[in-house]
Formats: structure tokens, C-alpha cells, sequence
């Protein structure tokens, strides 16, 4: 790459992320901290050199290819040739782009979710907070279609994460044609598994100690710098070149000198919101399924025999007839008798959330409600008891305070209360529960009502802060 071509693709690098921070500032600000690397294809070490001394296969280097733009999370690998080629409005969307799969934790993922298929699905979720932001092209020049719902049925990505949105994606375009599955994909997960990586190939462009030139002035409309970066938005329609020469003087921006120090403060705390983020998540990947332990406790605070009695069923047992009453024998009427209407033992599937969040007083706070709601219910509960972090295990059955003790809690990663959900529809469908009950300190992400289908589901939370969007919640208090 010659020097005259560097020099353009690092101006072109400085424009749009000053464009992005003038509008975004909150997504924006964590360019600042990353590094700009240009791969070609031969910059790119095999899979081979990074992972096993075999032979790569097809899908191997499908998986681990370089097209068009990824992200590490502190770095971004861009083709220079690509890049240099977009418009502005292009450029924009396509950082914006890495930097929600970073802020959504897309470049954290398991092995698992390795491919096409899980890559997709996690655009449609990026492409969809995009759009919460005014990105709301369905086409941009050199990307192609933006992909902001699943495909059957169609959901909004807003309303999923990408681990949801790929059950809604029924095709996998790894399996496809080259040119149709190439349609699919606007940039790669070529830097998703290389989150250590020095920038050990490849061309550095631009770096976090790069200053911006002098005539790079986004914060100063009424400077003499070049008047075509700036971009002006009014009811979310963006102006830029010549346009922007008789655009109006916007009054929400400061003079440059006044805004620098509250921009690098933002900066600072975004970069660190991100990491930490990403510690979080690598902790919880880490720690999933470890065992956990509880212990018995003196201090029940719900009323479960209230409580309970809000998912009563009552149901007859028996719609026969019994035999005469003998009492009546020598009467001229021979009544038949009923059976008597029972009770069927309600079937509650209690939750508890023994994600790494959830330290042991809440898990022991939950073993006494649970011991309370068996004593209270008379007999009449016939529970299921599980635990869940990212994903449930169990269930067993539980129906009296004493099979508690040999249960050893089990848990440790992040806390998804979707798997709830997912597990009861996917293994639980034949013999539904009449009732959930979730017992949790309420710090994760709420799945959509609709996942819980029409069975009634009671959040108990031990965090005062904690609020359900849906269902009924109680606090209970450690």
C-alpha cells in the first residue's frame, strides 16, 4: 500500500468517526480508543498457523475469512480498496455497525454460534438498534440490503438478542452459493475470535495517539475547516457537501474549546463501560454451570397461601355417577350420587436464579420461600424446582421441604431469563406448568410477555431497584 493511499484511507477513517461522535456521541466516543488495521487477503493468518497443524477445510476458512470489515472490540479490520470506495453515509453505518456488535457483546461469543447462520442473526439485532438511532436505510451503496427483522416470523431484531433472533433465521448461508450467500453478510466475524490480538498483521492506518488534522472541525461550525464533514440533521434527514455551506447554525453544539473536556470525559467512561462489558461477559461464560450452595434460613415474607391461590385450578376429578344411595333404596326414586369435585395438585415450576449476580444469602432466601410455599399449600403443590444462569437445569420434583436438602444449586454465568421460557415451551409442552415462579434479583434481560404464552408467571425479586415489565412481581428483601 503506498503512502498517498494510507494517507487517504486514514483521512477518510477521521472523517466518518467525527461524523458518527458528532451524531452519536454515546456510541461514537469509543472510536477514539481503537486502532483502524487494513487487511488483504494474504495479511491473513491461516487457520491453520492460529489453531492446528491440520489442513484447513472449506468451512474453516469460510469461517475465518476477511471480507469487507470486522472488530475485535479494540480494533477494526477494514480492505482498504473496500473502504475507500464507500460513500460517506456507507462508511458511517458500517462503524456504527461494529460498534453495536461490540456494545451488544455479539464479538463474545461461544463456539457454538460460530457461523454465517448466528452472523446473521446478530446483524439483524445490530442493523435494528441502528435504527432506534435514525439508520433506517434498507439500502446503502457497497453493503447492500440492512436486514433489520428475522424471517419467519418476522420480528423486529429490537425486540430480540441475537441468540433469539436465530431460532427465526430457518436458513444457514453457509450452505448456499457463494454469490447468494455473500448477499447475507454486510461485513465478517473474521476479528470475533480474536479479541488478543496485537495488530500482528496487516496495515496500522489509524491510532488512538493519532490527533485529528487542524481542518478537521466538527464541534465548530463557524470555523474555517472543511465545511463537507459536517453533517446537520433535521427531523432525522442528514445534509452534508455543499449543502451544508447554507445549512442553519446549529445552536446545540458548543464552541470546540468548551466541549473537549466533556467528550473526553465520555469517552473515558464508554471505553470503560465496554470493557467491563466484555470482562462480564467472559466471566459468565466462564462460570456457567458451576455448583452453588444454599442453606436453610428463618425468614419467609410472602403469603403463599394468597398467592397461591391466585393460579388455583380447581377441576372435578370424576364426571361418572357412583351407585344409589342406599339411604333411599325404599324410596320410589333411586338417586344416583356424585363424585365429589377434587383438587388436582397444582403443578408450579419454581426458577431460581443462580446466576454469578446472585450471591448465597438470596439463594438461601429463596430455599425458605420455597420451603414456606410447600407447608402452606396443604399438600395441594406439586412443584418443579430448577435453577437457570444462560441456561436451566433440572427440573426436579419437590413436594415437601425436607427434598430440599439434598438439592445443590447450580449456576454461576449471566443471567437470561428468556432460557426459562424456551425450556418450557421446548421440553415442558406436552405437561405445562399452571404457574412460574421466578426468584431472582432481577439484573438481566426480560424476554417479550409473549414468550411466556398464556401461563402465569410471578417474579420475585430480591432487589429493591428490580421491576418486571411484565407478569406480577414481589419483593422480597434479604
Amino acid at each position: 500500500m503506498t503512502e498517498q493511499t494510507k494517507a487517504k484511507l486514514k483521512r477518510r477513517l477521521q472523517e466518518s468517526r467525527n461524523r458518527i461522535i458528532l451524531r452519536e456521541p454515546e456510541l461514537g466516543l469509543p472510536l477514539r480508543d481503537m486502532y483502524f488495521v487494513a487487511v488483504k487477503g494474504k495479511d491473513v493468518v491461516s487457520e491453520k498457523d492460529s489453531v492446528s497443524e491440520r489442513e484447513p477445510t472449506n468451512e474453516m476458512c469460510r469461517i475465518n475469512e476477511m471480507r469487507r470489515i470486522s472488530t475485535n472490540g479494540s480494533i477494526i479490520y477494514l480492505d482498504p480498496d473496500w473502504f475507500l470506495k464507500l460513500k460517506p453515509e456507507s462508511a458511517d453505518f458500517i462503524l456504527a455497525h461494529q460498534l453495536m456488535h461490540i456494545r451488544l457483546g455479539h464479538i463474545c461469543r461461544s463456539l457454538l454460534y460460530r457461523g454465517d447462520r448466528y452472523h446473521l442473526a446478530a446483524d439483524i439485532v445490530a442493523n435494528a438498534g441502528l435504527g432506534l438511532l435514525g439508520w433506517e436505510q434498507d439500502k446503502l451503496p457497497g453493503l447492500g440490503t440492512i436486514y433489520r427483522e428475522t424471517f419467519y416470523p418476522r420480528i423486529s431484531g429490537q425486540e430480540l438478542t441475537a441468540e433469539e433472533a436465530l431460532r427465526f433465521v430457518p436458513f444457514d448461508p453457509d450452505k448456499m452459493p457463494e454469490r447468494t450467500r455473500l448477499t447475507y453478510r454486510i461485513d465478517s466475524d473474521f476479528g470475533w475470535g480474536r479479541r488478543d490480538d496485537p495488530y500482528s498483521f496487516g496495515t496500522l492506518i489509524l491510532s488512538p495517539e493519532d490527533g485529528d488534522p487542524p481542518d478537521l472541525l466538527p464541534l465548530n461550525t463557524k470555523g474555517k475547516g472543511n465545511r463537507k464533514l459536517l453533517y446537520f440533521f433535521e427531523n432525522n434527514q442528514s445534509i452534508s457537501g455543499d449543502e451544508a455551506r447554507n445549512a442553519p447554525e446549529r445552536r446545540d453544539v458548543a464552541p470546540e474549546d468548551t466541549h473537549a473536556g466533556t467528550w473526553e470525559h465520555m469517552a473515558v467512561g464508554d471505553l470503560e463501560q465496554l470493557r467491563q462489558e466484555k470482562r462480564e461477559h467472559d466471566r459468565r461464560e466462564e462460570h456457567s454451570g458451576e455448583t452453588r450452595s444454599w442453606k436453610r434460613i428463618n425468614s419467609s415474607q410472602v403469603d403463599w397461601r394468597s398467592l397461591l391461590n391466585f393460579y388455583a385450578r380447581e377441576e372435578v376429578g370424576d364426571y361418572s355417577f357412583t351407585p344409589p344411595d342406599r339411604r333411599y333404596a325404599d324410596s320410589d326414586w333411586f338417586l344416583p350420587d356424585f363424585n365429589e369435585q377434587t383438587e388436582r395438585p397444582r403443578k408450579v415450576l419454581f426458577m431460581v436464579d443462580a446466576s454469578g449476580s446472585v450471591d448465597e444469602e438470596c439463594l438461601s432466601l429463596a430455599r425458605e420461600e420455597i420451603c414456606q410455599a410447600l407447608a402452606q399449600s396443604g399438600g395441594k403443590l406439586a412443584g418443579l424446582l430448577a435453577f437457570f444462569d444462560v441456561k436451566v437445569y433440572g427440573p426436579m420434583p419437590i413436594q415437601t421441604s425436607e427434598e430440599l436438602t439434598a438439592v445443590i444449586p447450580r449456576g454461576g454465568g449471566g443471567t437470561d431469563f428468556g432460557c426459562i421460557f424456551r425450556y418450557v415451551k421446548e421440553q415442558m409442552q406436552e405437561d405445562p406448568p399452571v404457574s412460574i415462579v421466578v426468584f431472582t434479583d432481577g439484573d438481566g434481560h426480560f424476554p417479550p410477555e409473549t414468550e411466556a404464552g398464556e401461563t402465569p408467571v410471578l417474579w420475585l425479586f430480591t432487589s429493591e431497584k428490580a421491576v418486571a415489565p411484565w407478569g406480577r412481581y414481589v419483593r422480597i428483601r434479604p
